[in-house]
């Protein structure tokens, strides 16, 4: 009996974790009842895919779905989350979980007598990401939330993609700290779009907000916040894309933090365009700096698939060949193998699509014991400044994609794209630094043939010694549609 037990427990150990532990759909109902009902807080195991078939899920008042971290994934013929209910993966820790819901049917985030509904992956300096992917309507009346709690932190990613109509009447957020990159906010509808309620990517440096509509008008009633804080943050980028018309009833808010006078930020980006139709603005207008972007253009424009990796790739490389039109210099990139190391964006087992490298005597390590994203030197440290001129440190920065992770569980994957978020064009204080990127990037051999690592040449990018510091953000695709956003900030510390 005893040689029976031990093997019965060796049997037992050998299962997968993931079938041993994991959260299905019969945990939260059985099999049959449809709607499935959840009224009080479940917790689910990461990794978990709570499968419900054509089914709906009704998280109603006092109930919740939690993941601790990792991926929560929900596949449903409709999910409704009411009034009191929720879907959690907000943490007090660095890093929150990521949520993700894919319907046949519609997704509806409900606000009434119990309060907002929530879809919440909040967290101290990694929020998650959340994917709202619908093939009929996404109602959002209760809240989302994907930001950073700390002075530190970036905001986190929220997707909202519809084949139907999409309505935003309750506030949506992806915010960071003083210090940190805002979010990326993203909603593309099939039909139409409209807000009436705060969209925020803003942070330390502003993020990024894009609101698509393929098939019908977008209509923006509230305030869209890409702005900066502090007193040395650029403003970000809010994108409006519409098949028909567009009609701005809200502030887009962008500016850069600070006053030129005292080194401050730039402006943000504005792009509004009404593809098969007009752009009306009502007594609303864009708040920017001064020296900031905004373009308003109503020519139409090809058919495209929004949903397709690479389209802001595509854009820089645009603007890209405009700049060399017109004759700016173009800094070449330095084929040096990379510097030993990687510092990825965050610390979920996808986070190593890209990462970065940089040549540092040390570097310098976030809470969660991983390289941080954000980078200090002193001027004429030999170890990280390799300019000698006083006033200014010289970074050697590589852009490595494909590569594999196992400090995060991460696998190689093959990559189809590498896109420039930051610095933007409108960063004139960055000009030289966003074109080295952008030809190092170029020359990254893309999409890659097989999973593996392959590495940009050397970039050389000059900081100011000072309080101004470099953003340099990037977003990667994977053959597969997956993305990873990466980030690193870099400042230059005046030497005692």
């Amino acid at each position: 009996m005893r040689r029976a037990g031990f093997c019965s427990l060796l049997a037992l150990a050998a299962l997968p974790a993931r079938l041993v532990f994991a959260t299905v759909a019969s945990d939260l109902c059985p099999a049959t009842v449809d709607p499935c009902v959840v009224s009080t807080a479940k917790a689910v195991a990461p990794g978990s895919t709570l499968d419900l078939g054509s089914r709906a899920l009704d998280v109603r008042a006092g109930g919740s779905l939690g993941v601790s971290s990792g991926l929560m994934t929900i596949f449903a013929g409709s999910v409704r989350v009411e009034s009191g209910g929720a879907l959690l993966g907000s943490s007090p820790q660095a890093t929150g979980a990521s949520i993700k819901v894919m319907t046949s049917g519609d997704i509806r985030v409900e606000t009434g007598a119990n309060g907002a509904g929530t879809i919440d992956v909040s967290a101290d300096l990694n929020p998650g990401e959340i994917d709202l992917l619908a093939h009929g309507n996404v109602v959002l009346a209760g809240s989302i939330n994907t930001s950073a709690n700390n002075a530190q932190g970036d905001g986190g990613v929220v997707n909202v993609s519809a084949d139907g109509n999409v309505s935003v009447t309750g506030p949506v957020a992806a915010t960071a700290g003083l210090a940190g990159l805002g979010g990326e906010i993203t909603v593309r509808a099939g039909g139409t779009l409209t807000t009436s309620a705060i969209v925020r990517a803003d942070g330390g440096d502003g993020g990024d907000v894009e609101l698509d509509a393929l098939g019908g008008d977008i209509t923006t009633g509230a305030d869209v916040n890409a702005s900066a804080g502090g007193s040395i943050g650029d403003g970000g980028t809010v994108t409006v894309i519409a098949s028909g018309n567009v009609t701005v009833n809200g502030n887009y808010v962008l500016p850069g933090a600070g006053s030129l006078s005292q080194g401050g930020g730039d402006g943000g980006d504005t792009d509004v365009e009404g593809t098969a139709g007009t752009v009306t603005r009502g007594d609303r207008a864009v708040r920017r700096r001064q020296h900031g972007l905004v373009r308003r253009l109503l020519r139409p424009l090809p058919p495209r698939d929004l949903r397709q990796p690479g389209r802001r790739l595509r854009r820089a490389m645009r603007r890209r060949g405009r700049e060399r039109s017109a004759g700016r210099p173009v800094q070449r990139a330095l084929h040096v193998e990379p510097a030993p190391g990687r510092i990825p964006g965050g610390a979920t087992s996808r986070d190593c699509v890209a990462e970065w490298a940089l040549a540092a005597g040390q570097l310098a390590v976030a809470r969660n014991a991983l390289p941080s994203n954000k980078q200090t030197c002193v001027d004429n440290d030999p170890s990280c400044d390799f300019d000698p001129t006083p006033g200014n440190c010289r970074f050697h920065l590589w852009a490595c994609v494909g590569g594999d992770d196992p400090r995060l569980g991460c696998a190689a994957s093959a990559v189809a794209s590498l896109g420039l978020r930051r610095p933007s064009a409108s960063q004139t204080a960055a000009a030289a630094a966003r074109q080295a990127l952008l030809d190092a990037f170029g020359r990254l051999p893309l999409p890659t043939a097989a999973p593996g690592e392959a590495c940009s040449g050397r970039v050389d990018l000059d900081v100011p010694a000072g309080r101004k510091r470099l953003v340099v953000s990037a977003d990667a695709f994977t053959t597969e549609g997956l993305r990873d956003r990466d980030s690193v900030k870099l400042t230059c510390v005046p030497a005692p």
